[in-house]
């Protein structure tokens, strides 16, 4: 089990350094990505929200991705969207304003979503822990008073509910709370990111190289299924 958890490790450590490397980083570490198009309007939504113009929502999943596999300890993102064809001056900055605020007005509205849906979970998780209780409570009095004149089955039942009802709570508590957590945290991270626009007469594709590094991988998991293999082996023999 603990090799199974340092090689996941090491895999992650690993291959957060090789998608590190696939973005420039400024002198103070902040990562920098490009994104590139035609023209500004190329990435502007099909929808306005609030009066605020949005992203086209490939691009939201596009970056959202990366914020989720680049390292935690980089010091910050900065998006820069090159384009190629100008509208005009006058026309350019305020396509520029409009996609600036609607960035951040995404991610704010993520963030409120979460924090609502977090609060729904605390209270259903309260929820479930007092009807768990309350049904082990039911337990203790019918076998207290009356555990002869209740049949099994209906002992079993409130057994089963009182169990689902507790690992509900858990789940929800234990599990949940932290995904939502994370959640805040890469939200939090895209809000406090820096949006750029750059304006290019020679629109080039980056190359990239590959961010996972899956020679290492089938490498570290063969090393495991041999050490597992070895382990059954040496089991049989005992018998």
């Amino acid at each position: 089990m603990f090799n199974f958890l340092r090689t996941i490790k090491r895999i992650k450590n690993k291959n957060d350094k090789i998608y590190g490397k696939n973005f420039k980083k400024d002198k103070n570490g902040k990562f920098i990505v490009d994104i590139k198009s035609e023209s500004l309007d190329d990435f502007i939504g099909e929808y306005s929200i609030c009066g605020n113009k949005h992203l086209i929502p490939d691009i939201y999943e596009s970056i959202e991705k990366i914020a989720y596999n680049l390292p935690l300890n980089a010091s910050g993102i900065e998006f820069v969207f090159e384009y190629q064809k100008s509208e005009g001056k006058e026309k350019d900055d305020m396509i520029k304003q409009g996609l600036v605020k609607g960035f951040k007005h995404h991610y704010t509205m993520k963030s409120l979503i979460i924090e609502r849906e977090k609060k729904n979970n605390f209270i259903v998780s309260f929820l479930c822990l007092g009807l768990a209780i309350f049904f082990f409570i039911i337990l203790g009095l019918i076998e207290i008073f009356i555990y002869d004149k209740v049949p099994e089955a209906v002992w079993e039942i409130i057994v089963v509910i009182g169990w689902v009802f507790g690992w509900e709570a858990v789940d929800r508590l234990c599990f949940r709370i932290p995904e939502f957590n994370f959640e805040q945290i890469k939200n939090y991270r895209l809000y406090k990111s820096d949006v750029k626009f750059k304006n290019v007469k020679n629109l080039q594709s980056p190359k990239v190289e590959n961010g996972m590094d899956d020679e290492f991988l089938v490498r570290a998991f063969e090393k495991m299924e041999e050490k597992d293999n070895k382990i059954l082996s040496k089991l049989q023999e005992k018998k």
